[in-house]
């Protein structure tokens, strides 16, 4: 049966206890370790935990136990959170959830609370590749939350006076430069300076076309 996302983060943490410490973690320990404010929840996700087949539980502090035959969860609902120009920042980057995609987990590598979803809306990146496809209007972009900007060759979803956009970078002492990658000679980089209220919300790891 399908984990939720914080089923999934409670397996996980269990796991990685086991391995660490070579015994299971207490619920008080798993509070911690999950900055989760009430024990009742860690309560209520063990219980969902053993009613679908991945944990055992005894009677003991430490009897939390991870059956043999529980397998990884194949895919994540990943949030689609609004949409993000390729062009002009003029779609607000105000979180707005329109849906959600099955992802593989080998894609999120297990750790989906680091990744969300963008509808593209524009042209100015559509000669960008990513995995070997291109991030086109009206694609869906994968996004790896970041703060930093690690690769001039990748692109990025910026958040430039409250609107998103996805470019590509450029920067010195003194100016950030969005940079966009089209077949379209109408799209023009964005130059802002240190002053600017400029923010990266993560890097673009992958482009589905789903229509």
């Amino acid at each position: 049966m399908q984990l939720t996302e914080k089923q999934q983060i409670v397996l996980d943490a269990i796991s990685r206890y086991r391995a660490d410490y070579g015994v299971s973690p207490t619920l008080v320990e798993l509070q911690t370790m999950l900055d989760i404010p009430h024990i009742r929840s860690i309560s209520q996700h063990l219980e969902a935990l053993e009613k679908k087949g991945y944990v055992l539980r005894g009677r003991g502090h430490r009897s939390i136990r991870i059956r043999e035959q529980a397998s990884i969860q194949m895919t994540f609902d990943i949030p689609v959170l609004g949409y993000a120009n390729a062009g002009k920042p003029l779609h607000y980057a105000d979180e707005q959830l329109l849906s959600t995609i099955q992802v593989s987990s080998s894609i999120v590598s297990n750790t989906p609370e680091r990744y969300f979803f963008v509808r593209i809306s524009g042209t100015s990146m559509n000669s960008k590749s990513v995995n070997g496809k291109t991030i086109s209007d009206g694609s869906y972009a994968l996004v790896r939350k970041q703060s930093d900007l690690d690769s001039p060759d990748a692109a990025y979803l910026f958040v430039v006076n409250d609107a998103a956009t996805v470019k590509c970078y450029r920067h010195d002492a003194e100016t950030l430069t969005l940079l966009p990658r089209s077949t379209d000679i109408s799209h023009s980089p964005i130059i802002l300076s240190a002053h600017d209220p400029v923010e990266v919300s993560g890097k673009i790891i992958d482009v589905f076309d789903l229509a």
